[in-house]
């Protein structure tokens, strides 16, 4: 960084306009919801073989997004978060992949949430080492276009397919999630702030879920 840029950021302090639009929100307890039966060779070696369905993501503002959540992201942006440090491999977009991942997860884990089968939509995030998910919170978007029939019961879930390591992090409200196991199951509140970082050696693995309860 030069100095300039240095000097620039303490002078614009973009973080304060962040920090201003979260400070209203409340703070909820994230207990761990259950552990899944997850076998993470199955998600790696889909990741590397399907590697073509993957969508390559990172912050910025996107196609589809409205006024707050381009403003948000335009924040983020100026806080510093850029394809240098956001780029992840987002799998489950495409219905080849979803449905792929829908028979590696299992009808068994589906019923231990409790959810519908056919409203189950599924995210393989994979984060290299140095790069992860700015603070921000979710509002349904892609779900409520692809599902609007279940978009009223819907719970986003949150677990991870990979061991945890050194580095590895996930933080929803004030919950600090780390040292878990491969299938350790957290919801994540639809419009609570969260984050997802891997600062460590080896690549994370996470899902996040979204799906109607029974």
């Amino acid at each position: 960084m030069y100095k300039e840029h240095f000097l620039n950021y303490f002078t614009n302090r973009p973080w304060r306009k962040v920090e201003k639009e979260y400070e209203n929100v409340p703070i909820v307890d994230i207990p761990r919801i259950t552990t899944l039966d997850i076998n993470y060779r199955d998600w790696k070696y889909f990741a590397i073989e399907k590697y073509d369905l993957a969508d390559h993501d990172w912050e910025r503002v996107k196609s589809g997004y409205n006024d707050r959540y381009k403003y948000l992201t335009t924040l983020n942006n100026q806080a510093g978060y850029d394809e240098n440090n956001t780029y992840v491999l987002n799998y489950g977009t495409q219905p080849e992949a979803n449905a792929e991942l829908l028979e590696i997860f299992g009808i068994d884990n589906i019923k231990k949430l409790n959810l519908i089968p056919e409203s189950v939509l599924m995210r393989l995030i994979v984060k290299l080492p140095s790069h992860g998910f700015a603070w921000h919170a979710d509002n349904l978007r892609t779900y409520k276009n692809l599902y609007p029939q279940y978009a009223d019961t819907a719970k986003r879930i949150w677990f991870p397919v990979s061991p945890w390591g050194d580095g590895h992090f996930f933080q929803i409200s004030k919950t600090v999630i780390s040292n878990w196991e491969p299938g350790d199951c957290y919801e994540i509140p639809i419009g609570v702030p969260h984050c997802g970082v891997n600062f460590g050696h080896a690549p994370q693995f996470t899902v996040s879920l979204t799906g109607a309860i029974q």
